[in-house]
């Protein structure tokens, strides 16, 4: 029973590991597209995590 659990947590590290992978390439997307500009992250709960990103406006 406690391997099962170890294999959970290891499992959800893992793919919390990608998630900021996949985060952090697309900030440094955004953060050249902006042509090295401050950028600003929103987020907001309701019920999972959900991003957006805004550019600066023109």
């Amino acid at each position: 029973m406690k391997s099962a659990s170890i294999l959970k947590l290891h499992l959800l590290s893992f793919r919390l590991q990608a998630t900021l992978e996949r985060l952090a390439a697309k900030l440094e997307s955004v953060y050249k597209a902006s042509g090295g500009k401050k950028i600003n992250i929103m987020s907001f709960y309701e019920g999972s995590f959900r991003k957006m990103f805004h550019g600066p406006s023109q």
